[in-house]
């Protein structure tokens, strides 16, 4: 099925993730604190993914259950870090930097044997991080500037890749 959680969760999530930046700077300009911020995020990410996977709930817990909590840890810190990093800087930067993800998601999936990874693979994901920079509009000057934004959105890609790398390694 060309529409598997595995090709379909992902697109979804980068189609969440502008939206959601733009409706935290937005409420964050308004004077909606953080906390809430998140919960909605939080929220809203989990309706449109529980409508996706239709769960019934009824599943006792299993031995990797703990690893799919670990794995919600990550996004909620990587999350956590992104909120703070849109709320306090540019959006064009943060989208920019959010693809470093790629890269490390790229360099952990070679280091456990996951992908067969050369220069092919290390360098397609600098190529991919490049055209996200390079589409978002980002310059120079707007790294200068939003350096806490930048630092933010690295440790949110930190979570986010390890997430998404322990997804990978463990579904495979």
């Amino acid at each position: 099925d060309a529409w598997s959680g595995a090709i379909g969760l992902p697109l979804l999530g980068a189609a969440l993730h502008p939206v959601i930046g733009v409706m935290v700077q937005r409420a964050s300009r308004l004077g909606a604190r953080l906390p809430i911020l998140l919960g909605c995020a939080n929220v809203l990410t989990f309706i449109i993914f529980a409508i996706y996977l239709k769960p019934d709930f009824g599943a006792p817990f299993q031995k990797y259950d703990a690893l799919a909590i670990f794995n919600g840890f990550l996004f909620f810190w990587g999350q956590w870090f992104s909120i703070q990093s849109v709320q306090r800087g540019d959006l064009v930067v943060h989208s920019s930097a959010l693809g470093f993800k790629v890269i490390l998601v790229a360099i952990l999936s070679a280091g456990v044997g996951l992908e067969k990874a050369g220069v092919g693979l290390l360098s397609g994901a600098v190529l991919a991080t490049m055209a996200v920079y390079l589409v978002a509009g980002a310059t120079l000057e707007r790294l200068k500037i939003n350096r806490l934004t930048l630092w933010l959105t690295l440790l949110a890609c930190i979570f986010f890749a390890v997430n998404d790398f322990l997804t990978g390694w463990k579904s495979a």
